[in-house]
């Protein structure tokens, strides 16, 4: 990878710096997935690969399905697309009684941020993707914004990051530090660092097609995948095999209970509730 000058790389953050402002808006409140383990990790964030243009992450939103083991892609949240599940939520919300409240704070979007790292303990592993909530991603962003540090995540004059984690479930806490021997390269060895980079994972988003069959191929390894409203719509409502397991965000950690699918959950609720669920299926009719 050629070293950028320090022109480009001004260029560069503030290109990061400027999306990263944006999706600060969004703050509230896992494929081989790294997760940070209780105590302290050290990390290194990596730069954008393939087509993320000058965004390290991705943001990415999950509806958990109560009694489910799989996860939905929010694509409102994720890439700006209608959402069946959202559209249900707000109806759940409108109705106002406490068990459509519940259900609705239960499937609500949660909010994650993709990016490509390396542990710094577990080097061998070669680059993961970490899928940190919005606490520990404010905490990063406020280094990139901090001009002291800035690109963080570039590959040669970067810093490994700290991340101490405390406490379990949703009592869990976290803090992030740069690390404090200062700048380094993300490898003293220039052919690991072009070695992680062309193994680091491309978290652009893709919007799947209403044909199962050409997922992978229209995916051609990209993580970030969204189904199409029908098919969304289908997974939600309907019996399915869904996506694939993936953990609850980091600041919300919480047991998933197991094999009850979407379907079991909306047949469970108040009448009321299973009324939204046919008001909800004749708008999608009606698309």
């Amino acid at each position: 990878m050629k070293q950028k000058t320090d022109a480009e790389r001004k260029k560069l953050l503030a290109d990061v710096q400027a999306r990263m402002s944006e999706t600060a808006k969004t703050f509230g409140g896992q494929t081989a997935f790294w997760k940070c383990k209780e105590g302290r990790s050290i990390i290194r964030i990596l730069p954008p690969v393939g087509n993320m243009e000058s965004a390290f992450w991705q943001e990415v939103g999950k509806h958990y399905i109560p009694g489910a083991e799989h996860s939905l892609t929010c694509p409102k949240f994720t890439a700006g697309l209608d959402c069946p599940v959202c559209e249900y939520v707000d109806e759940l919300y409108k109705a106002g009684d406490d068990a459509s409240k519940e259900l609705a704070g239960k499937l609500r979007v949660s909010k994650q941020y993709w990016v490509n790292i390396i542990d710094r303990e577990n080097e061998d592993a070669g680059p993961q993707v970490y899928t940190p909530g919005p606490s520990v991603f404010k905490s990063i962003y406020g280094l990139v914004a901090d001009p002291e540090y800035g690109d963080i995540y570039d590959p040669y004059e970067g810093w490994d990051l700290v991340i101490s984690r405390t406490g379990q479930g949703i009592n869990t806490e976290y803090e992030v530090q740069p690390r404090a021997r200062g700048q380094r390269p993300l490898s003293e060895d220039e052919d690991t660092i072009d070695a992680w980079l062309d193994a680091a994972k491309d978290l652009s988003v893709v919007e799947l097609s209403d044909n199962p069959a050409e997922d992978e191929k229209l995916a051609d390894g990209l993580l970030v995948r969204i189904l199409p409203y029908d098919r969304l719509s289908a997974e939600f409502y309907q019996e399915g095999d869904g996506e694939s397991d993936e953990p609850f965000p980091e600041d919300e950690e919480e047991e998933v209970p197991a094999k009850r699918k979407a379907v079991e959950v909306v047949k469970s609720s108040k009448p009321e509730t299973r009324k939204l669920v046919t008001q909800a299926r004749a708008k999608r009719s009606k698309r």
